[in-house]
């Protein structure tokens, strides 16, 4: 079996974190109207360096952890994917629940023009840091209710992010099979690191509406304005834990869809 298709296989599938800002219309629902959905982040990517006492290594700090291909697809979907369900509890003014893997929470949504809806919600990140909120709030702009359409948000979001390194040019050789991170069929050493983020963040792409969904594409890429020190550090490969870890990280982007049932009035 050729490793370069399986190894962009697990890129693709779990290398990636939920997105947090996904691509969506400024239609808000009328009072009574529901609509339920999926959102799904395919691929991420976040150029970052890290320094290990005092050695550096670059590399995508998008990746959840790294997995042996062979793996990455049996949950990769499920990982990365997000439920919710919207409905309008007044004219121009909606409620949503999240729920997914890997982020779940509320959001409130109100019209403030034609193609204009702003929002806030709050998120929890059971696997990055479950004490703390994931707080987001924003702007979505255009979007029509036909055809194909452009949809624009515009988001800051501040909480708890993860990255993930491979990091086996910063430890000792591996040993060989059956040593720590060294299994043909674990995944390879890496070190995770979770920090607070005030993240501001863009999605651009296309609503295409259909029966009996809305499919939504997009890539959202974002910047980041402040962060913290790196709190939760984790390295399951590792003889020994680092002494000073460092994390310089100011950009990604991620490519993402959802899709969105057609609205239904209540009874």
């Amino acid at each position: 079996m050729q490793r370069a298709p399986a190894v962009m296989v697990a890129i693709v599938l779990a290398g990636c974190f939920h997105a947090g800002v996904v691509p969506r219309s400024a239609r808000v629902l009328d009072q009574g109207d529901t609509v339920i959905g999926l959102n799904f982040t395919a691929a991420a990517l976040s150029i970052a360096s890290l320094v290990l006492d005092g050695k550096h290594v670059r590399g995508n700090g998008g990746q959840r952890a790294s997995v042996h291909p062979l793996v990455a697809f049996l949950y990769g979907g499920v990982m990365n994917s997000q439920v919710f369900v919207r409905r309008g509890l007044r004219d121009g003014t909606e409620g949503a629940l999240y729920l997914g893997w890997q982020e779940s929470g509320l959001e409130v949504r109100q019209r403030a023009h034609d193609e204009v809806a702003i929002s806030a919600a709050a998120m929890w990140r059971p696997w990055m840091d479950p004490r703390l909120p994931w707080l987001r709030a924003g702007v979505d702009l255009l979007g029509g209710d036909g055809g194909t359409s452009p949809v624009v948000d515009l988001y800051a979001s501040w909480g708890p992010e993860r990255h993930a390194f491979g990091v086996e040019s910063a430890l000792p050789p591996c040993r060989g099979f059956g040593g720590r991170g060294c299994g043909e069929y674990g995944p390879s050493r890496y070190l995770a690191v979770t920090r607070r983020e005030l993240r501001l963040s863009a999605a651009g792409g296309v609503a295409i509406a259909g029966e009996p969904a809305t499919t939504t594409l997009a890539v959202v890429p974002h910047v980041v304005l402040a962060a913290g020190a790196p709190y939760r550090i984790a390295c399951p490969s590792c003889d020994k834990p680092f002494a000073d870890v460092r994390l310089i990280d100011r950009w990604g982007v991620t490519a993402t869809f959802g899709i969105t049932s057609a609205s239904k009035p209540s009874p």
